[in-house]
Formats: structure tokens, C-alpha cells, sequence
């Protein structure tokens, strides 16, 4: 009796063993690799696939382009403009260049003036009939006073010879500007400007025992100045 109740449990434990094994554990559809392992008898092996965890592949950082200040200085030491086209401030090269034709054509005009006005001195003070190319500057003028023309020649040559000489030191002060400009523009690049940065100007009426202690009989008007940052 008590042998064959031993005999059907151990009968009844290898077929819950057989049923066992043959359980299936399949893998997600997003896994790309496993291992298959059998288990149960040689007769019914059902594959056991054992995933491995997918690696997580983090996005590369997003990086900003921001201009190098000295290298946007030598470019514009090198070549007016060429630093702000590497700050990419394309709309500050035509003004530079601008300047600089407005101040050639000054330069020339006023050295073409200061030439003629220069040769007319020169001829007047030697004396020598054949030099009178003064003449021409004093057509339209009816006067024989020598001294009062020699005055006006050289008031004249010494005016458009201070006048070309500042148009010279004008270009250079555009070429120093175009530098500068190109150098602390690199270092500004990405300065924001927000809403929240603002400047108002607004009228404002002071009544009478308001504000600030003032004690007036009569409204006071004025301009109020509110700076928002």
C-alpha cells in the first residue's frame, strides 16, 4: 500500500517536471540577440530565449557657433570688413566701405584744390610774367591788388591742405573703428536683448501735497524716466 502511493507521487511529480520544461519564454520584438536554451526531454525541447538589454544611444549635444574675438580682430587688421563677415555682420561691411570711398573722393578732390591753389601762390610771389596761372582762379574778380590776392591763394592752399589732411586722419579713424568694432562685436555675439531691457520716457503731473514732500499750490508737469532691466 504505502509502495504504490510513493510511486504515484513520484509519477505524478515527473509529469509536472515534463509539463514544466516545456514552457516557452520568448523575447520582445525589439531585442536583436538571446540564447536558446532546451530544456525537457530530447523528444519535446522547446526553445528558451534569454534576451539581452538593448544599449541606449544618447543624442550628441547640440554645440552653437560663437565667433573668436582675436581672430575677428587680425582678419579686420588684415582686410576692413573681413571681420565682420567672419562675425557674420554682413550689414556693417557696406558702411565701412562706404566711408572709406566718401573720404577717397574728399581726399582727392581736396588735394586736386590744394594743388591749383598751391601753384597759384607759387606763381604770384615769383614775380616772373610768364607764370600766371593765377589768373584763372581770379576771372571773375576785377581787382589789381596783388597783396590782397597773394592773401587769398595762401588762405586757400593752407585750407584744402587742413581739410585733405583730415580726411586722412578721418580713414584712419574709420580703419581703427572697423577693428574695434570687429573685436568687441566677437565678444557681444551672443549678448540677447530681451523685452525686459527698456528705456521709457513718459510725461507725469505732480499735483498738489504729492509725492516725495513736495508741497505745491499749483500741478507741476515733468518727464519721468523708467529704466526696465
Amino acid at each position: 500500500m504505502l509502495v504504490g502511493l510513493t510511486m504515484s507521487i513520484l509519477s505524478v511529480s515527473a509529469q509536472d517536471a515534463q509539463i514544466e520544461s516545456n514552457i516557452t519564454l520568448t523575447s520582445s520584438k525589439d531585442t536583436t540577440t538571446g540564447i536558446q536554451l532546451k530544456l525537457g526531454n530530447e523528444n519535446e525541447s522547446q526553445p528558451l530565449t534569454l534576451s539581452q538589454p538593448t544599449e541606449t544611444v544618447k543624442p550628441a549635444p547640440v554645440t552653437y557657433w560663437h565667433p573668436n574675438p582675436s581672430k575677428a580682430m587680425w582678419y579686420s587688421i588684415l582686410c576692413p570688413g573681413l571681420g565682420q563677415i567672419y562675425n557674420r555682420s554682413y550689414w556693417k561691411v557696406p558702411i565701412i566701405y562706404g566711408g572709406t570711398a566718401v573720404f577717397a573722393y574728399l581726399i582727392s578732390w581736396q588735394g586736386r584744390m590744394y594743388n591749383d591753389y598751391s601753384t597759384a601762390y607759387y606763381d604770384i610771389m615769383d614775380n616772373d610774367p610768364n607764370t600766371r596761372s593765377y589768373e584763372r582762379l581770379f576771372k571773375n574778380i576785377n581787382t589789381d591788388n596783388e597783396e590782397w590776392k597773394k592773401n587769398t591763394l595762401r588762405k586757400k592752399r593752407d585750407s584744402y591742405r587742413r581739410y585733405r589732411d583730415l580726411c586722412i586722419f578721418g580713414v584712419g579713424i574709420l580703419y581703427v573703428l572697423n577693428i574695434v568694432d570687429a573685436f568687441v562685436d566677437g565678444h557681444l555675439y551672443d549678448f540677447s536683448v530681451t523685452n525686459d531691457l527698456s528705456m521709457r520716457v513718459e510725461p507725469v503731473i505732480q499735483y498738489p501735497g504729492l509725492g516725495n514732500g513736495w508741497q505745491t499750490e499749483e500741478n507741476m508737469f515733468g518727464l519721468q524716466c523708467s529704466i526696465t532691466f
